[in-house]
């Protein structure tokens, strides 16, 4: 038995670390190829992350059913809420609009491919593997995702500010986790995730009220969560065939 699949949580965390590392790598490999100050920071970083991400798929490819692959749009797209979400909000603050919408493409599309591949992908692959109970796996997922936003904190964000994005991220981890082990389809869950990040890239918000604000949240919060548990007590969950020990090869 792999390591990954023995041991699945601390195997998680050592690989989180090391894959931050990999995208810095890359960011810097970035800034060196672009000119100096032509692009922005958060650039560079994006495109890190991007490339990790890709790499960390292509390295971990027998963990994912690539037959199942797009088979669960349709269960999908009530995450999307989220996105919605973003949209109401921009419009009833009247916030602005992204100065480039392609670096807004990229600033999306890059956190939804590093973070699906590694907390979604890989970690719910191990877990199941590990012979875990489906709830366990989404509850143990979701808060790891959770967990991972606080290092936030880092960054010099208040602390509240990072609670509330630790909060969020444990609903997403859910919805998202709830999709890819009821359908095994990863690619899904990465547009999801791009679409929600992009939305919020794409149309920023302008200020709100708090009490509004906090109202609409939990409103989308709850719906997300009980859609998340729901879609659990549906038909059993994809079973776990291949062992993902990091060699690139199919399934």
């Amino acid at each position: 038995m792999k390591i990954g699949v023995r041991y699945p949580i601390v195997f998680q965390v050592v690989l989180f670390f090391a894959a931050i590392i990999l995208a810095l790598v890359f960011s810097v490999v970035a800034r060196m190829v672009c000119s100096a100050g032509a692009v922005d920071n958060n650039i560079h970083t994006a495109v890190g992350r991007l490339l990790a991400g890709g790499l960390l798929f292509l390295v971990f490819i027998r963990c994912f059913n690539l037959k199942k692959q797009l088979s669960g749009f349709v269960v999908m797209l009530p995450a999307l809420f989220f996105a919605v979400w973003n949209i109401i909000l921009h419009v009833a603050t009247g916030g602005g609009h992204a100065e480039n919408n392609t670096y807004a493409f990229i600033l999306g599309l890059a956190p939804a491919v590093f973070e699906e591949v590694l907390c979604r992908g890989i970690f719910i692959h191990n877990l199941k593997a590990n012979g875990r109970r489906p709830m366990s796996v989404l509850l143990i997922s979701a808060f790891f995702f959770g967990i991972v936003h606080m290092t936030n904190l880092g960054g010099g964000q208040h602390i509240i500010n990072v609670m509330i994005q630790t909060g969020y991220a444990v609903v997403v981890g859910l919805v998202f986790g709830a999709i890819y082990i009821k359908t095994d389809d990863l690619i899904s869950v990465i547009i999801a995730h791009a679409v929600i990040d992009i939305s919020s890239k794409m149309f920023p918000n302008g200020e709100i009220a708090v009490l509004p604000g906090c109202v609409g949240l939990t409103v989308v919060l709850a719906v997300e969560t009980w859609y998340a548990f729901w879609l659990m007590s549906r038909s059993p969950a994809v079973p776990e065939s291949a062992e993902c020990d990091g060699h690139a090869s199919s399934p």
